[in-house]
């Protein structure tokens, strides 16, 4: 694991061509944010971290919980958390917000609103297509308002900004509180059969749909209701037994890696060396060679 990112020009400002908009050392702005650099290290700022995912997908580790943030999702990483970030898909795109934590409290929303404890048991916030453009539509008035040199309310401005997109969040969460405690007995349930399949199946099916019509539902509700009830949609719990298993068969066995793609359904050992890279980062050759202990 590489070092700790610890300091918002770091974090943001690897590559010259990134723009970023910020006023003073409080707020920082930055559009089509890909994170490439920091891929497998490390990131840890003194600021708020708001991460609005418009396209693709991110998956990694808060502290030591695994997140996945996907299209039209939100990630907020607070100051005394870690992100790690595992992988990146080749479209991910995000705009990044990154705050002080007196300016989040500047914004005067009440105490109410102030859900830390809530960010730290679910930082991943999901918007449907008109919630995420809204959102991302107020950067515009945030850069207008940072250009704004001489303006001398500038602050100001830009403080009830963040309280709008502040209580837009606090909307969003409430609404889905509602939704949970109106059916989390049915989610619950469906998420329960769902492990069930998954467990018995995910060798030979790696596709949603299949366990989706096992229960009589899309695969997009399958997910959403997945994802409510685990903190992670459908794809990646098989994903997640996968990749265990081929691990697993790779760190304790000496079966070839063409027979392990037989046995964990892939059609063949190419199909799962590209899968296996994808979820790893590496060849299932590589990844045998380099945690091997042979002396254990």
């Amino acid at each position: 694991m590489g070092r700790t990112t610890d300091t918002p020009v770091h974090l943001m400002c690897c590559f010259s061509s990134i723009q970023i908009w910020h006023l003073a050392d409080e707020f920082y702005l930055v559009r089509n944010f890909k994170p490439e650099h920091l891929v497998c290290r490390a990131m840890q700022t003194p600021l708020i971290l708001n991460f609005y995912c418009s396209q693709g997908d991110m998956m990694g580790y808060i502290d030591k919980k695994a997140v996945a943030l996907h299209k039209n999702e939100a990630l907020i990483l607070l100051p005394e958390q870690k992100l790690s970030i595992t992988r990146l898909s080749d479209d991910f795109c995000c705009t990044l917000f990154a705050m002080s934590r007196n300016m989040a409290e500047a914004q005067n929303v009440g105490e109410e609103y102030l859900m830390y404890e809530n960010i730290r048991q679910q930082p991943i916030l999901a918007f449907d297509d008109e919630m995420m453009h809204g959102m991302l539509s107020l950067t515009d008035t945030y850069i207008y308002t940072i250009r704004q040199q001489n303006n001398p309310r500038q602050r100001e401005i830009l403080l009830l900004l963040l309280r709008v997109n502040h209580l837009l969040h606090a909307g969003t969460l409430h609404q889905k509180r509602q939704e949970t405690q109106t059916n989390g007995q049915n989610a619950d349930s469906i998420s329960i059969k769902f492990n069930r399949l998954v467990e018995a199946h995910h060798s030979r099916e790696h596709k949603v749909a299949f366990y989706a019509d096992k229960l009589c539902l899309t695969p997009k509700y399958l997910s959403t209701v997945v994802k409510q009830t685990s903190g992670h949609p459908a794809g990646w719990w098989i994903d997640y037994l996968l990749t265990r298993d081929a691990e697993r068969y790779l760190l304790t066995t000496d079966m070839p890696v063409q027979q392990i793609a037989a046995a964990l359904g892939f059609s063949s050992q190419s199909a799962f060396g590209k899968y296996f890279r994808r979820q790893k980062g590496m060849s299932p050759k590589n990844f045998r060679l380099k945690n091997s202990h042979p002396n254990n």
